[in-house]
């Protein structure tokens, strides 16, 4: 599955290159919070996929 819209500036901040030009994602655990969040709707979205695949 390709990946899933990001949800919000936060996101979008975190796990694309304007990381490294922002200073509020230096403290820790901030990306890591966000990247945890996106990747847990992700999984979600690739088990609703895989699910709709095997009804067919």
């Amino acid at each position: 599955m390709k990946r899933i819209p990001l949800k919000g500036g936060d996101e979008y901040d975190a796990l694309t290159g304007w990381r490294r030009f922002l200073n509020y994602l230096a403290k820790s655990g901030r990306k890591k919070a966000m990247r945890k969040k996106y990747n847990k709707r992700f999984r979600k979205a690739v088990k609703a996929d895989t699910r709709k695949q095997t009804e067919e």
